[in-house]
């Protein structure tokens, strides 16, 4: 569905029975990119952001996920474990809008990824939370939040104390995530050009489930 971020009438865009999630828009909006469950598989497609039909991407057997667009609109963000063989993490790859063979990133293990606005960098979690419903889980599954340059193939971790840091996102050059770093889970942010985090909610009563 689409509706106006100011109100208003929501627009039904797809009707298929099957499984549909993690909806993304292209850069300039004209497109959705989303995972699709339509023929037993999750895979890549893109829908036109005004409604019509939906087109296919990926055909690979292993289930492919979206994540995110590269910045200049020509190709779909997603990460799949179709080459990681048994039960490892997924890693992070491209597909063209156009269609064509997907290319990895040369990153091991990629979940909850997102680019930079200026995509030359790529936030993400290395593993995937360990017990969703496991308040102030402190073990060896904690989640991480790393920062990959493209260019120089570094990797960056945002400052980490012994708590689990997810879903990060970015708002400009600053990068969001959320952490229970303050005992409840909260959005935490690290500012361009900044070495420490700073703490942009304080619920208390709630923990904070998704960004």
């Amino acid at each position: 569905w689409i509706a106006s971020a100011t109100g208003g009438e929501a627009k039904r865009l797809t009707s298929s029975t099957g499984d549909e999630s993690n909806p993304r828009f292209s850069p300039d909006g004209q497109w959705i990119a989303f995972t699709g469950q339509y023929a037993g598989n999750p895979d890549v497609y893109v829908i036109p952001a005004s409604g019509g039909d939906p087109k296919r991407l990926t055909w690979h057997p292993s289930g492919d996920t979206v994540q995110d667009w590269t910045r200049d609109g020509s190709a779909v963000v997603f990460t799949s474990a179709r080459t990681s063989g048994g039960r490892q993490p997924p890693k992070l790859y491209t597909v063209p809008v156009s269609g064509g063979p997907a290319t990895a990133y040369k990153i091991p293990r990629v979940v909850n990824a997102q680019l930079s606005l200026d995509g030359t960098r790529v936030a993400y979690m290395p593993t995937a939370e360990a017990f969703r419903s496991w308040k102030r889980y402190r073990g060896g599954r904690l989640t991480r939040v790393w920062v990959f340059d493209i260019a120089s193939n570094d990797v960056k971790e945002v400052p980490h104390v012994n708590a689990s840091d997810a879903w990060p996102c970015w708002v400009g050059d600053d990068l969001y995530f959320a952490s229970d770093r303050d005992n409840h889970m909260n959005v935490w942010k690290l500012a361009k050009g900044k070495d420490a985090v700073e703490q942009v909610t304080t619920f208390t009563d709630f923990d904070v489930r998704n960004m």
